[in-house]
C-alpha cells in the first residue's frame, strides 16, 4: 500500500508539471494568468473537498477497507 501511494504521488507530480506547461504554451498574456489561476483554484478546491467527500461517500455506502 505504501509503495502504491508513493508511485501515485510521483505520477501526480509529473502530470501537474505537464498541465502547467501545456497551459503556458496554449495561453498568452492575461488569458495565461486566468488559466493558471483557474488551475490553482481547482487544485485547491479538490484538495479541500476530496477527503471529506470521499469519507462521506465511503461512510454512506458502508464500505470498509480490509
Amino acid at each position: 500500500m505504501i509503495t502504491t501511494r508513493l508511485v501515485q504521488g510521483a505520477a501526480a507530480g509529473l502530470v501537474d508539471v505537464q498541465v502547467i506547461g501545456t497551459l503556458q504554451d496554449t495561453f498568452r498574456g492575461q488569458d495565461r494568468g486566468r488559466a493558471l489561476g483557474l488551475c490553482a483554484v481547482t487544485a485547491g478546491v479538490a484538495t479541500a473537498l476530496g477527503s471529506p467527500l470521499g469519507g462521506a461517500l465511503v461512510a454512506g455506502l458502508g464500505l470498509q477497507l480490509g
